[in-house]
């Protein structure tokens, strides 16, 4: 609908076009509902208010309607005379205006007053895109004097680039450029408005599944009964016009069609052919997107029209498996897409409350009647007609012939659900038989027949779908196409990896959290089908837990509610932990990994470190020891042989880290209590006879028992792992420090909510130091593999070095920095990484050797995180280091944040730091990039770092007093004749 001419929405023409009243584009309204932060914003608050604004959001579809003999007179009477005097104040020609509007209203086909909004947007933002217009001779000139003339190959390559100002601005000024400006304008309005409506929705559903407080603190929530924000209560507003979700909802889908048939007819304009096909893309997908929000919102299942709409549409365009694009700009909005699709598809189904429904339902109790019939209003899990139905688009995709992909998930899901239809109808006729055998026998029974059991409302419908499917029944078919033909597993586990708060995530972090809890629930549901604890259901879950992001994602993140946190949410299923978590424990150490990724994971989550269930309560008491005994072991007995269950007592202890061959000291031991008590009499299960694998009932400290493991990684280490007769791999080795900088981060990151984090922190360090020799502890023996890890990888070269523990060393060292900066300063400086105290240190030699012969920067990157942390360690505890006292324990609880470390170390580090990380900044422009983003991640990382640095030293603002003596540890790193070189970089690599 065209919204009225007295509305926030469209100003007076006049006021416009004189600059009295700036239009808001969509564009900005999304970017600000997205920057908010819950601040206020006083303008987009009352555009949002205006009743015609909050008409177009509830009926996005029709913002752009086509045009009549109507909007042609709303058109002429906007812009009449009358409405729009000529005068010398007007900043626009008032009839390029309108023909550009008629233009765009016959080349878009939408109503004429949508195109002058449009083309009155352009001309407002007409200087910005001047400011983003190719730069000119003069203007590259001035850049490169401002940068002193320099000849980095930076300023060079701008330089070559320049083109004369009077053909740049010529050119911008043609009419075929200014309609192509309108024409962009008018998809990015198109585009936004959808951003909008699914922001608003997003914000709205934040309040209403946020989980209660439980009224201990330990809410994972804002709770229903919070009270709205700005953003929350005009996402309610929105919901409310909306009325009818199940009508929303099947608008959407005729819209998002109506996108897949544009792309296939193609625009007819070769000069924005590419730019109007991405935008179809984004169109689809951000409806999608708010399908999924008003599928999660429901709050019950979905109707048989939506259900049968949504895959009839999905089959006939092969799930959108044969998309595909030759334009890399389009390729990269293709994955997004199908993954959304997908999602859609299993949301709708509700694959984990449908088995609850299906396992709960009795038709002699419950309100909800199981119809047959062709009603398409009715829950589609209440209708057989619908099952049916669904039941046979989905064995036409599972058979066609060539596997869609993006239809694995959904075919996995419908097995999940046909399964429990099947076992429903089983136990149904199972029922009845033993009832009609009691009654056969009971002659009482005769005269009641009240409670005599009917047959299942499902069971009519189950048997005529389960006829065979070749040689196979139709659950075992199913099963078997989704994973091993269209790899549903491999499918799910690529999306959740890409549904993080990651540079490189699909969609927004609470959009990609909901989306993983799906995924998460699908692999729950699949111990229906026996698949449970494998690998290829592990991978998927173990990346939902994690959605791809790694320790940097984490550092800066915004904790999510815990209604979108897949961790939160996985602590809190008891079926899911009793399926995974569980298992993974069972099976430690003889199976180390899976165990360490789930801990790894959940370690991550700093609102779980309050509840019952978290990382470190789960790593404090571990209850089971599963490996393989040594050959030839004999120290056991059986025991309670009755139970038959394989039961065993060991007779003596056992070993858990044993002496490295080489050499044996006087007087060491290598028994268990140098990690835990001892193991004799504990009871335990044989698991299997050849190998012997023993499964042991005993309760030890899994922190501290990595703290002994990690040791035994070190070539100086007397001990090795006992369960294998080696030091920990280096995979353990990643994963576990990984584990303890993830724990000190997430403590670091609630320090908001708890003011007993440091402590908590010292805690885990304490933990796991305490099976180490006193003269140790964990901080030194990760510095020290540190050290070892630095000589061993400088001394090789090639694309394959293996730098994983490097990198795991250095997030270790970045989250202790809140915690010890004592520690962290001098070690840093003995440290072989900047090489402080031995010349030239090795961060270039690894990264010239390694990184940039592979293209992948991961260490320079976590460096350049480092070296950020650094920086703010030395701002915001200078005046505290000027007057405090040298801690005097390792642990000490006293808040002394790096006392008695001198300046003159700091400022050699940050000097030595800087030097490097200025010439990689200036060298980096040549330097090749596997990913971009490595590209965007390490540029940011030291622009923002060395901008930081600039402000604390030369900022004319009134200095906060933690940073007013730092001059004297600053200044000198940017004495530029004392700066170092960086070989590649000057060989143009």
């Amino acid at each position: 609908m065209v919204p009225l001419p007295a509305s926030s929405y469209f100003p007076p023409l006049n006021e416009c076009l004189t600059g009295e009243q700036l239009l808001i584009s969509w564009r900005t309204v999304s970017s600000a509902i997205e920057g908010s932060n819950g601040a206020e914003e006083p303008a987009i608050q009352r555009f949002l208010a205006d009743p015609a604004v909050l008409r177009l959001l509830s009926r996005p579809f029709d913002a752009f309607p086509p045009r009549s003999q109507q909007t042609k007179a709303a058109f002429e009477t906007k812009s009449s005379a009358i409405n729009v005097t000529p005068s010398s104040n007007l900043r626009f020609d008032i009839k390029q205006v309108k023909e550009d509007a008629l233009w765009l209203s016959e080349k878009a086909q939408i109503d004429e007053t949508s195109a002058l909004r449009v083309v009155v947007e352009e001309c407002q933002s007409r200087a910005a895109a001047r400011l983003s217009a190719p730069f000119s001779e003069d203007e590259l000139t001035n850049i490169r004097e401002a940068a002193g003339n320099s000849t980095s190959p930076v300023t060079l390559s701008l330089a070559s680039r320049g083109r004369d100002g009077v053909d740049i601005q010529a050119e911008f000024d043609t009419e075929d450029h200014r309609r192509q400006r309108v024409f962009m304008t008018y998809l990015s309005e198109r585009r936004h408005l959808l951003k909008c409506v699914k922001l608003l929705l997003s914000a709205f559903m934040n309040h209403t599944i946020a989980i209660p407080d439980d009224g201990n603190g330990n809410g994972k929530g804002k709770g229903v009964g919070a009270a709205l924000t700005w953003l929350e209560s005009y996402g309610q507003a929105l919901v409310t016009e909306v009325g009818q979700l199940d009508e929303f909802v099947l608008q959407c889908f005729q819209a998002i069609e109506k996108n897949i048939r544009n792309i296939g007819s193609g625009n007819g304009w070769p000069a924005v052919e590419i730019e109007w096909t991405r935008n179809q893309l984004t169109e689809a997908t951000h409806t999608m997107e708010i399908v999924f929000h008003t599928l999660s919102f429901n709050g019950q299942f979905s109707s048989s029209d939506v259900v049968l709409k949504w895959l009839t549409f999905m089959r006939s365009y092969d799930f959108l498996d044969d998309f595909d694009a030759e334009e890399p700009e389009v390729q990269v909005l293709l994955p997004p897409l199908r993954c959304a699709a997908s999602m859609v598809s299993v949301c709708i189904l509700s694959v984990g409350s449908a088995l609850d429904f299906l396992y709960e339902y009795d038709p002699r109790t419950s309100e909800a009647l199981i119809l047959s019939d062709s009603s398409t209003k009715s829950q589609y899990l209440l209708n057989t007609d619908t099952l049916s139905a669904i039941h046979q688009i989905l064995v036409d995709t599972s058979g066609n012939d060539k596997p869609l992909v993006t239809a694995g998930p959904v075919l996995l899901a419908w097995s999940f659900i046909l399964k429990a239809l099947h076992g429903r109808v089983d136990a149904y006729t199972a029922a009845q038989i033993d009832e009609h055998d009691s009654r056969r026998f009971d002659r009482q029974s005769s005269t009641d027949t009240d409670g005599t059991l009917a047959s299942d409302p499902y069971e009519s419908m189950v048997k005529n779908i389960m006829e065979p499917i070749g040689a196979e029944n139709p659950i075992e078919h199913l099963v078997r196409m989704a994973i091993d033909y269209c790899r549903a597993l491999e499918s799910l586990n690529g999306f959740a990896l890409r549904l993080g708060n990651t540079s490189e995530a699909f969609f927004s972090s609470r959009t990609g959290g909901m989306m993983r809890i799906v995924i998460l629930d699908l692999m729950k549901c699949s111990r229906i089908s026996g698949l449970e604890y494998r690998a290829e259901v592990m991978e998927p879950l173990l990346s939902s837990l994690s959605g791809g992001q790694n320790y940097w994602d984490f550092v800066n993140t915004k904790e999510l509610n815990g209604a979108f946190d897949p961790v939160a949410i996985f602590l809190e299923d008891q079926e899911m932990l009793e399926t995974f978590l569980d298992h993974a424990i069972a099976r430690y150490p003889y199976e180390s990994l899976p165990f360490l990724r789930i801990i790894h994971a959940i370690s991550t989550s700093s609102s779980s470190l309050s509840k019952p269930k978290s990382a470190l309560t789960i790593l404090e008491a571990i209850h089971t020891f599963t490996y393989q005994l040594p050959d030839g072991f004999v120290d056991y007995e059986t025991t309670q042989e009755e139970d038959n269950n394989n039961n065993v007592l060991l007779k003596r202890a056992v070993n858990l880290f044993a002496p490295r061959p080489r050499s044996m000291p006087a007087g060491h031991s290598s028994a268990l209590t140098l990690v835990d008590k001892d193991f004799c009499g504990t009871l335990g299960r044989m698991l299997s006879d050849s190998p012997k694998i023993v499964f042991w009932f005993h309760q030890y400290s899994g922190l501290k028992y990595f703290g002994k493991l990690l040791e035994t990684f070190l070539t100086a280490s007397d001990l090795v792992d006992a369960t294998t007769n080696f030091g920990i791999d280096r995979d353990s080795t990643i994963e576990v420090i990984d584990i303890l900088a993830s724990l000190l981060l997430s403590t670091s990151n609630s320090s908001v909510t708890n003011s007993n984090f440091k402590d908590d922190a010292r805690h885990v360090l304490e933990s796991a130091s305490s099976g180490l020799d006193r003269n140790r502890d964990i901080i030194t023996v990760i510095f020290d593999i540190f050290e070892e890890e630095l000589q061993r990888q400088s001394s090789v070269s090639g694309s394959d070095v293996p730098l994983g523990v490097l990198v795991s060393c250095v997030h270790f060292i970045h989250a202790l920095i809140p915690i010890s900066p004592d520690r962290v300063w001098p070690l840093l400086s003995r440290s072989g990484l900047l090489g402080v105290a031995r010349g030239e240190g090795i961060l270039a030699t690894i990264v010239e050797s390694v990184e940039l012969v592979s293209g992948r920067y991961d260490f320079l990157i976590s460096c350049a995180r480092l070296y950020e942390a650094l920086v703010e360690d030395i701002a915001s505890n200078a005046i505290r280091r000027r007057s405090g006292v040298k801690a005097s324990a390792r642990f000490t609880d006293h808040d002394e944040v790096g006392t008695g470390v001198p300046d003159l170390l700091l400022s050699k580090i940050i000097l030595s730091f800087s030097r490097y990380l200025i010439d990689v900044l200036e060298s980096s422009f040549l330097w090749k990039f596997v990913t971009e983003n490595d590209r965007r991640l390490l540029t940011w990382t030291l622009s923002t770092t060395f901008n930081k640095v600039l402000e604390y030293v030369f900022g004319i603002e009134a200095a906060a007093d933690p940073v007013q003596n730092i001059d004297d540890i600053y200044v000198q790193t940017y004495d530029r004749g004392r700066r170092l070189s960086l070989k590649i970089g000057r060989q143009g690599l």
